[in-house]
């Protein structure tokens, strides 16, 4: 499944859910916690989507638009959308095709939330990313934690046909303590809340880019292709799921982002 079948749904999960302003507010408590300087003069934001993540986390922040953004994002719609939304707020933004590009000691912060399940060795990228950033600077990832909603729908599909999790918080603490350097995480914690107001339909979609709503964003949440036709038996097992969640005609999803942030030495 590719990140980008389902980059208009990404506008229905802002609409029902306050996980982006959670997420920034526990991003930006870390790095005010961890970092052992009061300024950002070079912010890295790997897989940056659209920017919104980054941009909330810096208003958080308050950190002054003299820092200079670099985002690494290959999706040239949500590239020039994360580019036009942070420079309104008067960052600098230039971007790099992937991070080695990029030098030692080249960034003080590097973001990457939701990306690594993509990579082919994200143990080698956390490794490459803390060469990146300078002494004292921080790479944070984020990973969908075993506690949220969405990950218990896409156990629903990993289960079914057999399949392991790409990429655990496990496996992201034990790649920062194998590079030797202090880790910290902590949980955000965020709700969706949808209407239903119409049965959700899987009917699979042959555009490059499926519309907004429950039914295309229960297929991203699972990890289902755009045009993967979904066994009736599944279908049943996610929508059980999901009734299950149901309160006053609306889908309430818990969700549970694991923050995990290395401290380069």
């Amino acid at each position: 499944m590719s990140r980008y079948q389902f980059a208009n749904t990404v506008p229905f999960f802002e609409q029902y859910s306050n996980r982006y302003e959670s997420l920034a507010k526990c991003i930006a408590n870390e790095w005010t916690r961890l970092s052992h300087s009061t300024t950002a003069d070079r912010i890295l934001d790997f897989g940056s989507g659209d920017g919104s993540l980054l941009r909330l986390t810096l208003r958080q922040l308050r950190i002054s638009p003299k820092a200079r953004i670099v985002i690494i994002e290959p999706d040239q719609v949500l590239r020039l959308h994360a580019i036009r939304s942070l420079g309104t707020d008067g960052y600098e933004v230039t971007s790099l095709h992937n991070l080695e590009e990029s030098n030692t000691g080249m960034f003080s912060l590097i973001l990457a939330s939701h990306v690594l399940y993509y990579i082919q060795d994200p143990t080698l990228w956390i490794r490459r990313s803390l060469e990146t950033v300078v002494s004292g600077g921080l790479v944070t990832v984020v990973i969908r934690s075993p506690l949220c909603d969405t990950y218990s729908l896409r156990q629903i599909y990993r289960k079914y046909y057999n399949l392991k999790p790409r990429f655990e918080p496990e496996e992201a603490l034990a790649s920062f303590r194998a590079a030797g350097t202090r880790v910290s995480s902590c949980l955000a914690y965020a709700d969706l809340c949808a209407p239903m107001t119409e049965p959700i339909s899987f009917t699979p979609s042959h555009s490059t880019r499926v519309s907004a709503n429950l039914g295309s964003f229960t297929r991203w949440m699972v990890g289902a292709g755009s045009n993967e036709d979904l066994p009736y038996d599944l279908q049943e097992r996610i929508l059980a799921f999901l009734e299950s969640r149901c309160l006053d005609r609306a889908v309430r999803l818990r969700l549970v982002d694991f923050v995990i942030t290395g401290i380069a030495s």
